[in-house]
Formats: structure tokens, sequence, C-alpha cells
């Protein structure tokens, strides 16, 4: 597989997202600050789901278009599905 070093570096990014907005959840429910509001919203929000879609959207679908580029027509969906199920039902 082709690797992608900003796809790469987006990933990561997503990873860390979600890991410091999870430190912080659990951090307000166990360690309340009386007045001081540390709502990390405005820099978390809804930009984690969607950065990770957007980053799954692509991963699936790179594959399929990628013969595309070079005059070859779609590749077989049953052959993709096929692939992706081979790669994640043994997890």
């Amino acid at each position: 597989m082709q690797r992608f070093p900003g796809i790469d570096g987006l990933r990561g990014l997503a990873i860390l997202m979600v890991t410091l907005f999870r430190l912080w959840v659990v951090a307000r429910s166990r360690l309340p600050v009386a007045g001081l509001d540390l709502s990390l919203s405005p820099l978390f929000g809804h930009m984690r789901a969607a950065l990770s879609f957007a980053i799954s959207g692509f991963c699936l679908f790179y594959p399929l278009a990628k013969p595309t580029d070079r005059d070859r027509p779609w590749p077989s969906w049953r052959a993709f599905w096929l692939r992706r199920a081979v790669r994640i039902l043994p997890a």
C-alpha cells in the first residue's frame, strides 16, 4: 500500500485530539475546578469526528480510484469487499 506522509500526519493529529479530549473528560470529572471553565469544545468540537471520517473515506476510496489514474477500468466491487473482509475479519 502506498504511504502518504500528509495523511499519516493528519491521522496522528486526529489520534492526539481524541486522546487529549478523553483525558480532559476524565480529569474534568475527577478534578472539579470551581468557577473555572476548561471547555475544549472550540478547540476540538466536531473536528475530531470530521477529520477521522475524512481520513477513513480517503483510505477506503483510494485503492478503488487509483487504477483510473492509469486509464484502467474500475476494479470489481466484489474484489474490493473481499480484500476489506480479509483485512478486517481476522482482527
